[in-house]
């Protein structure tokens, strides 16, 4: 969601806009993911990308080793995002602040953020 680090990883993104992905939820281990939670949302930024801009994704984020891809259909959207494939440890309080700045950045809600923080606190 760090807009400039879209734009270092791949610059040919563009954002269309905050959203939320209905019925997961975010969860923290050494990073973040989302899991399948009937009832809950994550939200997001939704980004068009390139085919070059996903390549270049899927090296930073370490597909299909350490994230995998999915994509879930909503609102006549077809929504791809990456699921982490090693559920331990904990995220460092720099990756936290990055994106809790991201959330400001995006005026995304910060109590789904809190909630997912809190569950491993």
């Amino acid at each position: 969601m760090d807009p400039e680090a879209m734009q270092r990883r791949c610059p040919a993104a563009v954002p269309r806009g905050t959203f939320l992905l209905r019925n997961w939820q975010l969860q923290f281990y050494s990073h973040a993911t989302i899991k399948r939670c009937r009832g809950s949302a994550v939200a997001g930024v939704l980004w068009e990308l390139t085919p070059d801009c996903e390549r270049s994704l899927d090296r930073f984020e370490g597909f299909p080793i350490y994230y995998t891809k999915r994509t879930w259909h909503q609102d006549g959207q077809c929504i791809m995002f990456y699921e982490i494939t090693n559920k331990q440890g904990r995220p460092s309080p720099g990756y936290v602040a990055n994106i809790a700045d991201s959330y400001r950045h995006w005026r995304l809600p910060k109590k789904r953020l809190k909630a997912a923080l809190n569950d491993f606190a």
